[in-house]
């Protein structure tokens, strides 16, 4: 679409729950259900958790 922007954020340090911009994919080695949670609360760092259901 025209003007959409996309911004891609990933995990390049896996050991950390940050997100980085145009990071690596988020592994899960665990097949399953996860639940997913983003806090984009603090500008520049933002993090995620990861929750097996």
């Amino acid at each position: 679409m025209k003007g959409m922007l996309n911004i891609n954020y990933g995990d390049n340090k896996p050991g950390d729950p940050f997100l980085n911009r145009d990071g690596g994919n988020i592994n899960i080695t665990d097949a399953g259900t996860y639940e997913v949670t983003l806090n984009l609360s603090i500008a520049g760092n933002y993090s995620y958790t990861l929750k097996k259901k």
